[in-house]
C-alpha cells in the first residue's frame, strides 16, 4: 500500500474523532475541532479551483500536515491533463484557481465542516471562510458548477466563461 493511501486513510479515520487537546482557552473557544469539523485550519497552497492544501493545528502532523481538501458541491475546470480539454475549460480553471487562492490567502478563519474521505482519498468538506461558504461563492461567480460525484462531463465551459466575465465586469463597475 503506498504512503499517500495510508496517510489519506489515517486522516479520514482521525477526522472522524473529536480533537480538543490541551489548548489555551482563547484558542479553544474560537478554533476548536470536533465531530468532523475543524476551525482555523492554515492555508498552505491551492491546487486548482476546488482543491487546496491545509495544515490543521493541534492535530498530530502525520494527520494534520499538508492535507489535500476537496470542496464539496462544486467542480471547476481542470488545469492539469490539458489534453482533451477545451481552451475555455483551461482558462476557467486558471480563473477559479486564482479566485480561490485570493480568498484563502486573505482569510481570517478557514473552517472545514462535515469532513469525510472522498474520491481519490482526499478529504471532502464543506469549506467556509470567515463564515461564508466557498462553494456558494464560486457558483455565484460562475467559476464552478454544482457537483456531487459521478460524471463531470457535459459542461459548456465557454458559456460559463462568458457568464463569469460578465459578472466580473459588473462587479468592477460597482
Amino acid at each position: 500500500m503506498n504512503l499517500q493511501l495510508v496517510k489519506a486513510s489515517l486522516v479520514s479515520l482521525v477526522l472522524s474523532f473529536t480533537f480538543v487537546p490541551s489548548m489555551n482557552m482563547a484558542f479553544a473557544n474560537t478554533c476548536s475541532h470536533g465531530d468532523g469539523s475543524f476551525k482555523c485550519v492554515e492555508f498552505v497552497r491551492n491546487l486548482d479551483g476546488d482543491t487546496f492544501v491545509v495544515d490543521i493545528p493541534d492535530v498530530h502532523h502525520f494527520f494534520g500536515s499538508d492535507i489535500s481538501i476537496r470542496i464539496r458541491g462544486i467542480n471547476t475546470g481542470e488545469i492539469k491533463n490539458y489534453k482533451g480539454k477545451t481552451k475555455c475549460e483551461h482558462e476557467m480553471a486558471i480563473m477559479a484557481k486564482e479566485e480561490l487562492a485570493g480568498i484563502l490567502e486573505k482569510a481570517n478563519v478557514i473552517e472545514l465542516r462535515d469532513t469525510q474521505r472522498g474520491k481519490y482519498f482526499r478529504v471532502l468538506a464543506d469549506v467556509y471562510v470567515n463564515r461564508r461558504s466557498i462553494s456558494r461563492h464560486m457558483l455565484k461567480k460562475s467559476l464552478a458548477v454544482e457537483y456531487y460525484g459521478g460524471n463531470k462531463g457535459g459542461v459548456d465551459w465557454c458559456k460559463l466563461k462568458r457568464q463569469a466575465e460578465k459578472k466580473l465586469q459588473s462587479d468592477n463597475l460597482m
